[in-house]
């Protein structure tokens, strides 16, 4: 039996992989549908990591429930969950440092995609940041954390605003993608796009593809900001956003197999720009995904079975 291992940083292996009750049964959904192919889903942690594929510990779904092993195993691939696991040259990994590394780096992908990108600079004092602001045109800008997720950090303003809300360094800098009039033939106001995408060699698939819109009152979206997501069939995928994924690929598809996400958005003038790629995607939810699922499961499962 194929053996697959989500690698967490913490984990509480009573319930499993999951770091949060809310994950537990999408985690059990997963390992359900891996099981009825003859694959069977673990969970280990980073500090139990032995070499290779192997670990000390971790847990095993098996009869519907996620049960304990306290004693080594060696799992067939591995999929990182934290930034955490360094795998060594004889691992199999979803999702490669080097690929993380690259894709998670800002700054890099902002340089390897100009076209794609908002205007992005990076400040490390507060003489850069005045800098920067004077290079990047606009009334509003962005400013957001070298490293974070969820929208944390991120701060929308006018220009003549934003140096007195800058206390850590260093920060990223990019101009505002004005998104007001939304996405052509979606919607009409404030929003933006996620892209959830697998991948292996040249042959990739986009699993999930839905938008965000704003809290009243707010610019930034992120579910965690009180943003709100709709889920999109994929005969309402738009083109545009499309695209953009296809550019990615032509430049990351020699790095095996991935797991990762976009996030875009169309401006006024109808043109698309990403502002910001993660590796992994955060977890998705069913109810989340809606009609999208059992899409959304097929396709994380087909990635675990092809890698």
């Amino acid at each position: 039996m194929k053996k697959v291992v989500l690698c967490f940083g913490h984990t509480d292996f009573v319930r499993g992989p999951a770091m949060e009750v809310l994950y537990e049964e999408m985690y059990k959904e997963l390992g359900t549908a891996l099981a009825d192919l003859g694959v069977a889903l673990h969970g280990a942690r980073v500090s139990g990591y032995l070499g290779g594929n192997k670990f000390a510990e971790g847990s095993v779904f098996q009869n519907g429930q996620f049960t304990l092993l306290h004693e080594p195993f060696e799992a067939d691939v591995i999929l990182p969950k934290s930034s955490a696991f360094y795998a060594d040259s004889n691992a199999r990994v979803i999702n490669p440092k080097s690929f993380e590394l690259l894709f998670n780096d800002k700054m890099y992908m902002a340089a390897r995609f100009p076209h794609l990108f908002p205007r992005t600079i990076m400040a490390s004092n507060m003489a850069q940041l005045g800098t920067a602001l004077q290079r990047i045109p606009g009334e509003r800008i962005v400013m957001k954390p070298v490293s974070d997720y969820g929208g944390a950090g991120v701060v929308i303003d006018r220009k003549e605003n934003i140096a007195e809300q800058a206390s850590l360094f260093p920060v990223i800098v990019q101009s505002f993608v004005d998104t007001s009039k939304g996405i052509p033939g979606i919607t009409h106001s404030v929003s933006d796009l996620r892209i959830i995408v697998t991948g292996i060699g040249k042959e990739y698939q986009i699993l999930l593809m839905y938008y965000r819109e704003p809290a009243p009152g707010l610019l930034v979206s992120n579910f965690a900001r009180g943003g709100s997501i709709v889920m999109m069939t994929p005969a309402q995928w738009p083109a545009g956003a499309v695209s953009l994924v296809e550019e990615v690929e032509k430049e990351f598809h020699a790095y095996g197999a991935r797991n990762y996400c976009i996030d875009c958005a169309c401006d006024a003038n109808g043109k698309w720009f990403m502002y910001e790629v993660n590796v992994p995607p955060g977890e998705m939810l069913r109810e989340e995904c809606g009609s999208q699922a059992d899409r959304y499961t097929q396709g994380m499962v087909d990635l675990f079975l092809k890698a």
